[in-house]
């Protein structure tokens, strides 16, 4: 199950890295990730730690906080 969250986050990854031109491949391989796991980050189907996210930022040339600002907060499922 996709998260609301996770998808939003991808999306604003995939609009900053359309908006270099940059292919998937090419952009997983700058930012150090498999290129597999990179397209499941842009899905939001893959959640994604703090670190993954910081080096896709520095690849994006994006302020980390820029990516997660206004994000909807999810409640916590019992």
């Amino acid at each position: 199950m996709k998260s609301d969250l996770l998808v939003e986050v991808g999306q604003r990854i995939r609009a900053c890295r359309e908006a270099l031109g940059t292919s998937q491949e090419d952009f997983a391989r700058e930012a150090g990730v498999e290129r597999s796991f990179y397209g499941k980050i842009e899905r939001g189907t893959q959640n994604v730690s703090l670190e993954t996210l910081a080096r896709i930022a520095t690849a994006l040339k994006a302020d980390f906080g820029d990516l997660l600002k206004g994000l909807p907060i999810e409640e916590p499922k019992a």
